[in-house]
């Protein structure tokens, strides 16, 4: 916890990240414990799936005149109301530091609109032998080592380290319980003697999979049973199985202890498809979306990411969709996925698609995702029509990827969706015998994915976009003739150049690239794809003797905040490359202060290389922190910064202060990263 002085934005974002059972929600609540007790901080727990009381929030925050920390498990649920309390702190120059947890590939996928926000993400890691040793001694004094309890040490210890690529959660039941996981929970429910009891942790694990706590109402309305009556007949039974919250403030709600071990109750207790349908259906139908954590609950259960997951058969998902009309009626989410379904599933009904999504249009006026699914569905459309109707289609398309893109507080869905119909067009280029329509296409494929990767560098969809358009190219002869040509016509366009270039080197044909670029700088000698592309090849291929245009080619590459970060990085690498440290230091302190993704901010890049092999370097730890290690190598100034997620459990437990470490050395943001391969 920084002091005040010593922070440089006013607000703040963390993300607690990691698989599922790995330990998120204790950490989140532990930090929260420290900061308030020890730290002796402003701390909220938003424990609830009700919508943020962003006011409440804000008001305390004017009152106490000081930063205040807000504490919030499960981010996915809580986007839209994180983006409008952090924009409205901001706006207000009011401090606040939010620290949030999430599954990796569900922020990934479903957080990514607060990345614009986002300061820092910790990986939750596997345990480090010390952990282990730590946590074998904690079970020991607690007398829970269980079948653990007759083994020596050694092998106390294998038992953990024999699972050290599985979730915490799972780690303890099976090396205590000396069972799999799965057979854990399959009999710790057959056990469960009442069976009003399991039936009652069966619904609440139908929705507890999902991460949605089940309010008593619900279990009211399916079972009967009010909290009065749970207390009396099912606290019992259900005793360390299901957790109960909001006991004092009267909003009761059920919840499983994690939602791994729901959706494992879930696919045992409901073993057959019609169970399942059954038993969803009679969930939804239970629920009363004027309570907005019903609500909540409701779009997770229609999400038709997760009824895919849970439902092989197609038609029993289409029935839950036209179940649940009942429960929602006119609502633009339900359309939305509706259509989604239509699009996506093996029993694609394109027109219904189009149907779904306008009702959504007309109810939802300020969804902006719509655009981007009906983006998606014009492509679908697109790839199965012919002639003018296709060029029709791709034109409505790109109108509808360009408008999510601007709109969107995440914009790259629509460039995602902009990059696949450039490539869809450059294939209907390629087939044809046309120079002419295969330059054009190649341009504004190449075009599509630069601005798509100015603003998201390392965005896994549109690095791969990316590769399949240099895929396409490089594979294809009749592109290469045609990109000739058009070249030999117009030499200043930088993204026929691009991609002509990227074809010969990847041929080998390094002066021709070069010839490429330099007739592109002719043209115009400030056109910063052109100088990249110069400066990229005199970094690595023609590296040595090089230095000076390496360096030169870098800076006219980017103007200052030009949102160009990987060419701010590589500039900064060649400053250290030539020795010119001072300028390194003051350039790497200016754009430390740029706001970017983590991911972005924390990528290492231009991995030092000689002969298109990583070097090594051997430098001294002269400080280890939980996290990192601060090397210093000589003929070096300066210090390289070693982070715990560049090196693995078993070498990072090796090295102490003055340990002698052998690594390859790149860049970040930050400055000069070592690497322990």
């Amino acid at each position: 916890m920084a002091e005040e002085s010593e922070k440089s934005n006013k607000v703040e974002l963390f993300n607690i990240s990691g698989p599922a059972g790995c330990g998120k929600s204790v950490v989140l609540k532990r930090v929260a414990y420290d900061s308030a007790i020890d730290y002796e901080r402003i701390c909220l727990f938003w424990n609830s799936n009700e919508s943020l009381d962003i006011n409440a929030i804000f008001e305390i925050a004017e009152k106490v005149g000081e930063r205040i920390c807000l504490f919030l498990d499960k981010a996915s649920i809580h986007v839209h109301d994180l983006l409008l309390l952090l924009t409205k702190f901001k706006r207000a120059n009011l401090p606040i530091t939010c620290f949030v947890a999430e599954r990796t590939n569900i922020w990934n996928t479903e957080c990514s609109a607060l990345n614009r926000f986002l300061t820092n993400t910790f990986e939750l890691r596997n345990l480090s032998p010390s952990e282990i040793n730590d946590l074998i001694y904690k079970l020991d004094k607690h007398e829970c080592l269980g079948a653990l309890k007759d083994l020596s040490k050694e092998e106390q210890i294998s038992a953990f380290s024999n699972r050290l690529g599985r979730q915490l959660l799972v780690m303890l039941h099976e090396a205590t319980m000396a069972k799999s996981f799965v057979e854990i929970i399959q009999d710790e429910y057959d056990n469960i003697a009442e069976r009003k009891a399991q039936l009652i942790y069966r619904t609440v694990c139908i929705m507890n999979q999902f991460g949605i706590p089940v309010r008593a109402g619900i279990i009211h309305r399916i079972h009967n049973i009010d909290f009065e009556a749970f207390k009396d007949a099912f606290f019992e039974p259900l005793e360390n199985v299901l957790h109960v919250t909001g006991a004092l403030t009267q909003d009761i709600s059920y919840e499983a202890r994690h939602p791994s071990i729901a959706e494992m109750v879930f696919s045992h207790a409901l073993s057959t498809d019609d169970e399942k349908l059954h038993s969803y259906l009679s969930l939804l139908q239970s629920l009363d979306i004027g309570y907005s954590s019903d609500r909540a609950a409701f779009r997770e259960l229609i999400k038709y990411r997760h009824l895919n997951s849970v439902f092989g058969n197609p038609l029993d998902i289409e029935k839950i969709y036209k179940m649940s009309f009942s429960v929602c009626d006119h609502d633009d989410y339900y359309y939305q996925q509706f259509a989604i379904f239509y699009m996506r599933s093996s029993i694609q009904r394109l027109s219904l698609a189009e149907k779904y999504l306008s009702l959504a249009r007309e109810y939802g006026h300020h969804n902006n995702s719509i655009s981007h699914t009906w983006a998606e569905l014009e492509l679908i459309k697109a790839g199965k029509a012919k002639g003018l109707e296709r060029e029709r289609l791709y034109n409505k398309a790109s109108r509808l990827a360009l408008e999510s893109s601007q709109s969107a507080s995440d914009s790259s869905y629509g460039h995602s969706t902009m990059c696949k119909i450039a490539i869809q067009r450059l294939e209907d280029a390629l087939t044809t015998e046309d120079d002419e329509l295969i330059s054009d296409a190649t341009d504004k494929a190449k075009q599509a994915s630069k601005s798509a990767l100015k603003s998201n560098p390392d965005n896994d969809v549109l690095l791969e976009l990316d590769a399949k358009i240099a895929l396409l190219l490089n594979d294809n002869e009749r592109a290469t003739n045609a990109l000739e040509k058009a070249f030999s016509i117009n030499n200043g366009n930088s993204h026929l150049a691009s991609a002509l270039g990227d074809i010969y080197l990847s041929k080998g044909e390094v002066e021709k690239a070069l010839s490429v670029y330099g007739r592109v700088l002719e043209a115009n000698h400030n056109d910063k794809i052109a100088h990249g592309k110069l400066a990229l090849i005199y970094s690595t291929i023609l590296a040595d003797g090089k230095d000076d245009k390496a360096e030169y080619h870098w800076r006219k590459s980017f103007t200052d905040g030009d949102g160009n970060i990987v060419n701010h990085v590589w500039y900064s690498r060649q400053l250290y490359l030539n020795n010119k440290y001072e300028d390194f230091k003051t350039f790497i302190n200016k754009i430390r202060g740029y706001r970017m993704p983590p991911l972005t901010r924390n990528t290492i890049r231009g991995i030092v290389s000689e002969d298109g092999k990583a070097s090594f370097f051997t430098g001294t730890v002269v400080k280890k922190e939980a996290s990192y290690m601060l090397l210093v190598s000589t003929g070096f100034k300066g210090f390289h910064f070693l982070h715990v997620s560049n090196c693995s459990e078993e070498e990072w437990e090796k090295y102490t202060l003055g340990s002698q470490v052998c690594y390859n050395l790149g860049f970040t943001v930050s400055g000069a990263a070592a690497v322990i391969p």
